[in-house]
């Protein structure tokens, strides 16, 4: 069951990639929605389309409806409960390798930011911004002041998918919203900045899923290897190492409506599925 907003279903429609394909039929299904654990049985999958070369992330930000920004009261007072954290749902994310070849998931290039496995972008095709990383969030900040985030950049990772190989990963269906703390919230006697990130949740609207992998992948590492430690579910994770080769890219199209959960009442998921290139 959806907590605390009641139920949401998913509308799914498969996008085929590169040019303009056209989309899969529509198909409804129900997510439940409450703390952040992955899990999804098959027939609850709402499952991507095929796969192509190219793909880049998008740029951008906005939320899919809920994107607000904390501030007064009706009365005109500042309430600093309003810049606390929002509860999020359960939206496991289910990426399969369904091709015939090893495929690497990752980011492109090594930078300073966090790059999860996949991308969400709200119906204008905005990205919604990440929580991953280090970050000072507004609650934090009220209650315990800034985080001290580390002087080096973290090394970028990658996942090797064999075929027919899954990842489950778990999303609570929040994102970043930059804010700015009134002084007033600030700890007392606090001289940090107050610049901080609010984590607010997606509502009732249209989302894109991403997710990019390539046909190889490059060491950073200077002796050019890549270790693979082993994960809990058949794949492994390169430290140190980021996607190459030809860059295939699928995408997942959700509609999220008010719902009751689909009668088979499985665990669900968002299915997001690479297949060979033709």
């Amino acid at each position: 069951m959806l907590r605390p907003l009641g139920r949401l279903a998913l509308a799914a429609l498969a996008l085929l990639l590169p040019c303009c394909g056209s989309p899969a039929e529509e198909t409804p299904i129900g997510v439940p929605a409450a703390g952040g654990a992955a899990g999804g049985g098959s027939s609850g999958a709402a499952t991507a389309g095929q796969v192509s070369a190219g793909g880049s992330s998008a740029a951008g930000s906005a939320s899919g409806g809920s994107g607000q920004t904390a501030g007064s009261s009706a009365g005109g007072a500042v309430s600093c409960t309003s810049y606390a954290d929002a509860t999020g749902y359960t939206l496991p994310i289910h990426i399969k390798n369904s091709s015939a070849n090893t495929l690497y998931l990752g980011p492109q290039e090594s930078t300073c930011e966090a790059s999860g496995l996949f991308a969400v972008e709200d119906g204008a095709r905005h990205l919604l911004p990440s929580l991953d990383g280090c970050h000072t969030s507004c609650q934090q900040l009220m209650q315990t002041g800034p985080v001290a985030c580390p002087l080096a950049c973290p090394a970028p990772a990658t996942v090797t998918l064999g075929p027919g190989q899954t990842i489950d990963v778990a999303w609570d269906g929040r994102f970043a919203v930059p804010q700015t703390l009134p002084q007033q919230c600030m700890p007392s006697a606090s001289t940090a900045s107050n610049s901080c990130v609010q984590a607010q949740r997606i509502e009732a609207a249209a989302f894109t899923f991403r997710a990019l992998a390539g046909t190889k992948r490059t060491c950073l590492d200077p002796s050019g290897t890549c270790a693979c430690t082993p994960n809990g579910n058949g794949t492994c994770t390169s430290p140190s190492s980021v996607i190459s080769g030809t860059i295939i890219t699928t995408e997942l199209f959700l509609k999220l409506e008010p719902a009751e959960l689909s009668p088979s009442g499985e665990p669900q998921y968002i299915g997001l599925e690479f297949n060979d290139v033709k």
